[in-house]
């Protein structure tokens, strides 16, 4: 077995790059198969090995290229070359807050494979320009070590070298056409754009109001289970201590006063314990909503409100927003992976949920999101979308109730809504008011008689 090291666009003095790599291997005879799982594809990267894997297919007999399409890195000319090359090419996707991001490219043959593993796209820049780092190894067929290696690897990645996975999408014009539709594939001009906007710290694209643009995917392609953390695995999560901010409240701490890293069972038990205290203080004076399980938890007259339809179907507890509410309603900034909030479910029963606290996340499909607990598992209704009402409390602190089609008073929710929304029929529809001006124009809903 030979290992070795590739380095590339650091030391410019030494003239390798993964591009001239895969070129010498495309064109060797000793090989018989060729596939890749990269996260990334770009227009020029896939045309500059296009002839040499073109003239491969006289000795390369079977090819399996995997493909990522995350954070719109991948154009649309891109999987256009990709189609153009006729072998075998494949879409993987998930709808899970996770992206694929493997990068191998596997040669085998009869009497020797090799195999690369390292951080190479498959983009101009990957395969040529960026610093990047690879391992090279070659083997012949009676090393067994070798042998066992790539036996290990294929079988981890077994359902996407035997097609078997359900994301896992064969690339042709009609799955082209419909990923047109979603906006997760731009343009390379719409990608360089994306590109320089987050190099500038400008953000991407607002996609995030166009009907459907989520549906497209989540009709092609579903969630999948995320892998734990080692129980010694324990990062600090880059929350702002809002205790220092006196319009935040109190944070939940830990002993010595810190900020609480993950909930405990502790903070669950926080609402069956103080949930009884509320028909104490309902009366009190300018607070409509008393909220007790976070002391000094309290709906104003004054309180901003949101009333917004939650998209879906697939995993609609992600719920998306459009970029005015994500950032002047809840306060967060786009890009960015630290801005968390507090969220407390109420039920339509008046039972309240622990505090749960929610991650700001920008996808690449420029939707905007925060996750909420009280949606996770339950069916999307085919009669209608869910409306979710959230309430401002303080800062990065929100109540809010989920309403189904179903539910009695959804809809004098909807007739509110759609009265104000003053956006396209295409839109989701969402509004802002004041806790006072819903509590005139719904008095029937359950939330003040808390």
């Amino acid at each position: 077995m030979k290992i070795r090291f590739l380095g590339q666009g650091y030391n410019t003095q030494q003239t390798d790059s993964m591009a001239q790599i895969l070129i010498n291997a495309l064109k060797d005879p000793a090989y018989y198969k060729f596939a890749c799982l990269v996260a990334f594809a770009s227009r020029s990267g896939v045309s500059g090995l296009a002839p040499h894997i073109h003239k491969s297919k006289g000795h390369i007999k079977e090819y399996k290229l995997v493909v990522g399409i995350d954070q719109k890195a991948t154009s649309l000319e891109a999987l256009e070359e990709l189609l153009a090359l006729e072998v075998d090419t494949y879409i993987y996707y998930t709808t899970q807050r996770i992206i694929f991001h493997p990068k191998i490219y596997l040669f085998e043959g009869d009497e020797r494979n090799l195999v690369i593993i390292g951080s190479n796209n498959l983009t101009q820049t990957g395969l040529i320009h960026n610093i990047e780092a690879s391992t090279i190894i070659e083997f012949d067929k009676g090393d067994t070590q070798g042998i066992e290696f790539v036996q290990t690897m294929k079988q981890y990645f077994s359902s996407l070298f035997d097609g078997s996975d359900a994301n896992l999408k064969r690339l042709t014009q009609e799955l082209l056409d419909k990923l047109k539709r979603s906006f997760k594939i731009p343009s390379e001009s719409n990608r360089s754009e994306v590109y320089e906007k987050e190099k500038e710290g400008e953000g991407e694209i607002d996609n995030s109001d166009v009907e459907g643009s989520e549906d497209v995917l989540n009709e092609i392609f579903s969630s999948i289970p995320v892998q734990k953390a080692p129980s010694d695995f324990k990062p600090v999560r880059s929350k702002k201590d809002k205790s220092s901010n006196p319009e935040s409240g109190p944070t939940n701490t830990r002993t010595g006063g810190s900020p609480e890293l993950f909930p405990t069972d502790e903070t669950e038990d926080i609402a069956g314990e103080e949930s009884a205290e509320l028909n104490n203080n309902a009366g009190s004076p300018g607070i409509l909503w008393p909220v007790h399980v976070i002391p000094n938890w309290s709906i104003s007259a004054d309180s901003e409100v949101l009333i917004a339809e939650i998209s879906g179907p697939g995993r609609w507890e992600q719920a998306n927003f459009d970029l005015n509410n994500f950032t002047n309603f809840f306060g967060a900034t786009v890009g960015t992976s630290d801005y968390f909030i507090d969220l407390i479910y109420i039920h339509q029963d008046g039972s309240l949920d622990g505090i749960q606290s929610s991650q700001a996340v920008t996808v690449a499909s420029s939707n905007y999101r925060f996750e909420l607990s009280a949606a996770a598992g339950k069916p999307y209704p085919s009669n209608g979308k869910p409306i979710g009402i959230f309430v401002k409390v303080a800062l990065r602190q929100f109540v809010y109730t989920l309403y189904m089609p179903q539910d009695s008073g959804y809809s004098a929710i909807m007739a509110v809504l759609a009265s104000r929304f003053a956006g396209g029929s295409s839109r989701n529809k969402r509004i802002r008011l004041s806790a006072s001006e819903l509590s005139v124009a719904l008095p029937q809903l359950q939330l003040w008689s808390l």
